[in-house]
């Protein structure tokens, strides 16, 4: 970027800092994570990171992992350079999907985001109780160690 100085009319090259990118892209925890940041002045919006970051909340309420690819494109105009990805829920909740055909959605995904859409990271949060039950809590429970990425 360039400035002129008052003083001597010589162009003056002023570095542009880009701040980082981070998304959270997910399901409703997403959105009412917005809502609560947004109605709470005690909370910031940038979640305590550097001091040039910038960061959005894409939350779509009741998505499931195969319904969050139909909003990848607010991923790839973000560009993001790390990528908080919330879900799994919904679908854990399913009594017609196992947790390894989650896992499985999950991980294609991850490849999507990383190797078509070009973000830098991926970030998955263990799959959010919504409430206690002790086969829910089993399927959470035996999912969490199958989506592990080396990337």
């Amino acid at each position: 970027m360039e400035f002129r100085n008052k003083e001597h009319s010589l162009p003056v090259k002023m570095a542009v800092v880009k701040g980082l990118k981070v998304q959270l892209f997910g399901h409703s925890f997403v959105k009412r994570l917005k809502d609560y940041i947004q109605n709470d002045s005690s909370q910031r919006h940038d979640l305590n990171l550097q001091a040039n970051a910038l960061v959005q909340y894409s939350g779509f309420p009741g998505a499931t992992v195969k319904e969050l690819r139909r909003h990848l494109e607010v991923v790839s105009d973000f560009s993001p350079d790390i990528l908080v990805l919330i879900i799994g829920t919904i679908d854990i909740y399913n009594s017609d999907v196992t947790p390894e055909s989650v896992a499985r959605d999950i991980e294609n995904l991850i490849d999507t985001l990383l190797f078509v859409i070009g973000v830098g990271k991926v970030i998955v949060l263990q799959v959010l109780h919504r409430h206690v039950g002790s086969v829910i809590s089993y399927k959470i429970s035996s999912r969490r160690g199958l989506v592990q990425c080396t990337y």
